[in-house]
């Protein structure tokens, strides 16, 4: 990665901890409320996407993508025994291409904004819940 797309990164994840990290979220269609973390964040910014630039600059805009975005269920997209549930929510918000914004419950009750992905692998063993 060029220096340029580390510094503006470096930037966003600047951004994102004063504006957002912390922030607690409802949506309309999820009884939960989801905490932006400094974690999903990071892992955000890092995700691979086809439109990469257009998805990094859309996090000054997680928090409305994220509440006007279709809860979709749970999946078993899971990296990691402290996750009870991915939650998957779709958004076209991003460069107009269908994408899954990721929420994982983990097993201290917390429900934490976690990343995003274009990709369908997401979706396997989608249950609506």
């Amino acid at each position: 990665m060029e220096q340029a797309n580390r510094d503006k990164i470096k930037e966003l994840r600047a951004w994102a901890k004063v504006n957002i990290v912390g922030k607690k979220i409802r949506h309309p269609q999820f009884d939960r409320q989801i905490t932006i973390t400094s974690t999903g964040v990071k892992e955000y910014l890092n995700q691979p996407f086809r439109a990469y630039f257009e998805k990094n600059r859309a996090i000054k805009d997680i928090v409305y993508i994220l509440q006007n975005s279709e809860y979709l269920g749970v999946s078993d997209f899971r990296s990691s025994e402290k996750v009870v549930y991915s939650h998957i929510f779709e958004t076209l918000a991003i460069g107009d291409m269908r994408s899954w914004l990721i929420v994982r419950e983990i097993t201290n009750g917390d429900v934490n904004f976690y990343s995003i992905s274009d990709s369908e692998k997401v979706l396997t063993g989608l249950k609506r819940k």
